[in-house]
């Protein structure tokens, strides 16, 4: 995996909008279903074969991908 900056990831972002025709929307979409994707492994890695993990906490920053 790798990381972007904020900046880099805008000039991505704005190209597979305005080139690729990406609806912003879609994009969205996309990255919250990989983040929950994530979590759901993440939770099942750590609780194992309980049913409920118990409580879950989600944190986002203030930045324009908050949505």
């Amino acid at each position: 995996m790798r990381a972007v900056s904020p900046s880099t990831m805008k000039q991505i972002d704005r190209r597979a909008i305005e080139v690729y025709g990406v609806p912003g929307i879609v994009l969205m979409e996309n990255a919250s279903r990989a983040v929950a994707v994530a979590v759901k492994q993440k939770i099942e890695e750590i609780c194992g074969k309980r049913k409920s993990p118990g409580k879950v906490a989600v944190v986002c920053g203030k930045g324009n991908n908050g949505g």
